[in-house]
């Protein structure tokens, strides 16, 4: 993904910036080094009327209201100019379906918004922007058929200009999706306003290979639509990888023989695996998270041997072999030995123990 052609931003759930990768940097102006570790406020990039926007959408995200969003607002670049993005955000959970980040995907639209504002000014502009945006574009007419394209859609889809004006779009559609966009073009045939104007779809190359894309649609009033796409197939395969990385790592942790676990520095359970869950008489690892608050007093015997063990983290970072007495569920004494590590933020600051 950080070679993505979209800004590929990471906000840890207080929002704070910990991945500034792909175009970020073309897009925004800022490098890595000069945003990681800030929080979104800090970062002064929301044009200020739509800081509430963008407030009300954050808000959503933390809340779990939603598990990913679209939105679009303005923003400044370093230099103080203002570009138009479109947000797409997937909010990423622990085990226990709390937030733990926000992946962000930024696209800048601002020709694209440029464009769908000047159309009605002047068919010779609009046809110049039309052939020359980055991304792939068309227009639909009310009859499903395609009357105009330009070359990034050629490029991407691989077919040729003369071969796709007069077709249906849904020819380009496989079943999976078919019936959806299908729903959603004849509701804003009807209102503009019921149908999704952004959403994600695959469709066929020329040669039958599926990608995936992210589509924005713009109704006029002459009741044609403006669409557009990006091929965002590298960022789907990218997301799979991911997934099932995470669940083969979620596999190796749950059912380790050793007990695993990463607690906050005061103390709070925040995971811990079937292991650890049945060394301390607990019946499941959620029992675990759910339960132990504070393990300095619920779990150590002697809660001051915490502290040094704390203490020790701090000047090392790193323990091995740290043997001391843990308290079980029903008030076993047993003995452990501990391999743990102290987890830091690109910044230095002391996030966790694990």
């Amino acid at each position: 993904m950080d070679n993505s052609p979209m800004a590929i931003v990471e906000w840890d759930s207080d929002f704070r910036v910990t991945r500034w990768t792909g175009e970020s940097e073309k897009i925004f102006g800022w490098n890595a080094e000069e945003v990681v570790g800030k929080q979104l406020v800090d970062l002064n990039i929301i044009y200020e009327p739509d800081i509430s926007i963008v407030q009300k959408t954050g808000e959503k995200l933390k809340n779990g209201l939603f598990n990913q969003i679209f939105f679009c607002n303005r923003n400044y670049r370093k230099d103080r100019s203002i570009i138009t993005c479109e947000w797409y955000n997937i909010i990423l959970k622990d085990e226990n379906g709390e937030m733990v980040s926000v992946l962000s995907q930024v696209v800048d639209i601002t020709d694209r918004r440029r464009l769908e504002d000047e159309l009605k000014k002047s068919e010779e502009y609009f046809r110049s922007i039309f052939e020359n945006n980055s991304a792939a574009m068309f227009i639909i007419e009310p009859d499903t058929t395609i009357s105009m394209l330009n070359s990034e859609y050629c490029r991407i889809s691989g077919y040729k200009k003369e071969e796709v004006i007069g077709m249906s779009w849904t020819q380009h559609i496989p079943p999976e999706d078919l019936e959806r966009l299908k729903e959603y073009n004849r509701r804003r045939l009807i209102n503009p306003n019921d149908a999704p104007d952004k959403y994600e779809f695959t469709f066929y190359k020329r040669n039958g290979e599926i990608k995936y894309a992210l589509m924005s649609i713009t109704m006029l009033s002459n009741r044609k639509t403006i669409a557009s796409f990006i091929d965002i197939t590298d960022h789907k395969k990218s997301e799979e990888i991911l997934k099932k990385s995470e669940k083969e790592y979620r596999n190796l942790y749950d059912n380790a023989i050793e007990g695993m676990f990463r607690t906050s520095l005061e103390g709070k359970s925040i995971q811990s695996n079937k292991a650890l869950a049945k060394m301390l008489g607990y019946d499941t690892a959620d029992d675990v998270v759910n339960s132990v608050t504070d393990s300095g007093h619920q779990v150590w015997v002697n809660a001051d041997e915490r502290l040094k063990y704390a203490e020790i983290l701090e000047k090392q970072k790193i323990i091995r072999g740290y043997e001391c007495q843990y308290k079980r569920f029903d008030g076993g004494i047993i003995w452990v030995s501990l391999n743990s590590r102290l987890v830091r933020d690109e910044n230095g600051k002391a996030l966790y123990y694990e």
